[in-house]
């Protein structure tokens, strides 16, 4: 602002010509620039004289001034020279003057910004905090849902307890039922048998009233006797009270004799029904089809009974089993399972002379009496199974008297603490010397074994043989696990589950 103070700025420059040979350039400082600008511009040229020498004074403003004083005419460039700076400097104040009222301006509008933009702010606070209030609310509400839920998960759990609890008890009631219907099958089985006791003693009751009868008779005629006699009464009295006595007490004697002649004239019968050692039953009777095929095709299935039955017979008499491309026996249990397990087919196919020969193999030669580690389910379902099914079909006591044995045999297994039986058993050895608990058991042998147990209890009218298989299924009840599923596995000494194959 100083360059445009015309006074200050022109009274420091000197207004003496440019010397000869100088650049018309305008310089760039500004002092050179103001003499520069005053001497070429503001100076006509045909008034720029040589430099001559200058008094003092001379060459200034004032002196310009004062040669107007004296009547000079005055320098028109100079005097626009100053309007022009006077009305540059208006300008100036006018810019000034524009500017601070813009300045002004703008620090309202920027007030204005900044309360618009705390109340932005305070509404988005405003909005937050709304916010933050529906988010503490919806958390209150997700509480109060979980809280519902694990409630109602308590009370699921409480129902699926209740509902195995239920279970376990119908599993008691059916076990209950079933020893109930098992003894009420043997109560039928005694009140049928006192029954036909009840017949044959009436039988014999009319036959002793009958012999009553034929005594009152001679009786009434020994009377007649007598009172024909006279002095003989009292005699053939007492002869006819002790003929009665002697009567009674031959009955008496007889009634004790009975059973024991009734187990004698059975054996007597089953005695003279053996036929070399063979026991006369009856096969079933073989009716040929109506249908020509279906009577071909099952005398084919015949023949090829017929067949592996003759090939075992000769290639392996006794073994358990026949490998049919060697021609050999093998042994298994040593057991003859092959026999013990086809003797049934054997009977119901009404092959006579095989079953024969089968039969007294079972009853000659095969010993339990052996010191082995066979599998306990594989014994209990061929050889204890295969008895008792030839046994239902004949009624042969040979096959129960041996199925029996077996079955006491096999009950020395249940040594463990677990209640479960040994995966092996030694049929010679006794239930201190059993084979010690070892592996594992097959959840599917443990849970099958009760069929064969259950009906030879059934038929010999002990239940301790079936006490403790039939208490496996409430050692697996107790278990109860946690997701209903039991493992496939089960450790034969501890009981619990052993793997996660289920």
């Amino acid at each position: 602002l100083g360059f445009w103070q015309p006074k200050v700025v022109l009274a420091s420059v000197p207004l003496s010509p440019q010397p000869q040979g100088a650049s018309h350039r305008l310089s760039r400082h500004p002092s050179t620039f103001e003499r520069d600008w005053v001497s070429e511009k503001m100076l006509p040229t045909h008034s720029i004289r040589k430099p001559t020498p200058r008094k003092k004074g001379e060459g200034s403003v004032l002196s310009c001034f004062q040669s107007q004083e004296r009547g000079a005419p005055p320098n028109k460039k100079l005097v626009l020279l100053l309007v022009l700076l006077v009305i540059m400097g208006l300008s100036s104040l006018a810019y000034i003057w524009n500017l601070q009222s813009s300045l002004g301006e703008a620090e309202v509008e920027k007030e204005i910004s900044k309360i618009q933009v705390q109340e932005h702010q305070d509404t988005k606070s405003r909005e937050i905090s709304m916010l933050q209030q529906a988010l503490l609310d919806s958390q209150n509400s997700v509480t109060e849902r979980e809280k519902t839920i694990n409630s109602l998960r308590s009370h699921l759990s409480d129902c699926r307890s209740s509902l195995d609890d239920l279970s376990g008890q119908k599993l008691n009631s059916d076990s209950q039922l079933l020893s109930v219907q098992s003894e009420n099958q043997r109560f039928v089985s005694q009140i049928i048998e006192l029954q036909n006791q009840k017949d044959e003693m009436g039988t014999k009751l009319s036959e002793s009233i009958k012999e009553k009868g034929m005594v009152s008779n001679e009786k009434e005629r020994l009377k007649t006797r007598i009172l024909d006699l006279g002095g003989h009464v009292n005699e053939e009295e007492k002869e006819l009270e002790g003929t009665q006595q002697a009567l009674f007490n031959s009955q008496n004697q007889r009634r004790q004799e009975e059973p024991q002649m009734a187990k004698k004239q059975q054996q007597r019968q089953q005695q003279q029904q053996r036929t070399n050692g063979q026991l006369r039953v009856s096969f079933p009777p073989s009716i040929p089809d109506q249908d020509p095929e279906s009577e071909e095709r099952r005398q084919a299935v015949k023949g090829a009974m017929k067949f592996a039955w003759d090939m075992y017979e000769k290639y392996a008499w006794g073994k358990d089993e026949l490998k049919p491309i060697s021609k050999r026996g093998s042994m298994w249990f040593n057991l003859g399972l092959t026999i013990v397990d086809s003797i049934d087919t054997l009977f119901i196919m009404g092959l006579e002379d095989e079953y024969h020969k089968a039969r007294d193999w079972i009853k000659n030669e095969m010993d339990f009496d052996k010191s082995t580690r066979d599998s306990t389910f594989e014994i209990t379902i061929r050889n204890l199974g295969g008895l008792l099914g030839i046994y239902s079909l004949t009624n042969d006591t040979m096959f129960l008297d041996r199925a029996e044995d077996l079955g006491h045999r096999l009950l020395k297994s249940f040594t463990n603490p677990s209640g479960f039986p040994n995966s092996r058993v030694d049929l010679k050895s006794t239930s201190k010397t059993q084979p010690k608990a070892e592996g594992n058991f097959i959840l599917s042998e443990i849970g099958s074994i009760q069929l064969e147990f259950l009906y030879l209890s059934y038929l010999t009218g002990n239940s301790t043989l079936a006490e403790k298989p039939m208490a496996i299924f409430k050692k697996l009840r107790d278990m109860k696990p946690a997701n209903g599923l039991y493992s496939a596995f089960l450790d034969t000494r501890t009981g619990r589950m052993s793997n996660n194959h289920f």
